[in-house]
């Protein structure tokens, strides 16, 4: 199933790994992936309430910045706007696997009410800071598996840690 990329980096960061993901799967087929992008909450809400951009996709790849240590509750930050889990619509995720290549957003106070909000069927998010480039090759080994070796969510989580885990050892969770 093809995997809608939401970029929410801001332009100045001049990371854009949900472009570098986009292209990087696309060399298995035009229709693998979709990159979308967004700087403010106001035009992802509305993205994610229509809902049609999304249909077709079983994975969404959330690609920006996350803050869960040190603040009253986790968000997701974009450009212009944070978003707490209790901003996602209702059911934009529903049934549908969600990783978000966000700082510290893999923790429970974050991913438990962003399920339970969005319907979400699997979330897979680093849990502490990670540097975009470790985030993008972890991203890019896990799509590979996932894609291009027909492994189960589950078992492309694994193998992707196995990987990597002298780089990034338990800063990503499968929850």
């Amino acid at each position: 199933m093809p995997i809608a990329i939401i970029e929410c980096v801001p332009k100045g960061d001049e990371c854009r790994e949900g472009q570098m993901l986009s292209e990087f799967l696309h060399m298995g087929g035009p229709d693998v992936a979709a990159l979308f992008t967004f700087s403010n909450k106001r035009d992802l809400i509305a993205f994610l309430e229509d809902g049609a951009g999304l249909n077709g996709y079983g994975y969404v790849h959330l690609s920006g910045h996350g803050r869960a240590r040190g603040v009253g509750a986790p968000y997701f930050r974009l450009p212009r706007g944070r978003m707490f889990a209790e901003d996602f619509p209702e059911g934009c995720f529903a049934g549908k696997v969600v990783a978000l290549s966000t700082c510290e957003l893999g923790r429970r106070r974050f991913v438990d009410p962003f399920k339970r909000r969005t319907g979400a069927l699997v979330v897979v998010a680093p849990q502490r800071e990670v540097l975009f480039l470790d985030a993008a090759v972890w991203f890019v080994h896990y799509y590979y598996f996932l894609l291009q070796h027909g492994a189960m969510g589950r078992k492309a989580f694994q193998r992707t840690e196995a990987s990597l885990k002298p780089y990034v050892r338990g800063a990503f969770r499968y929850m």
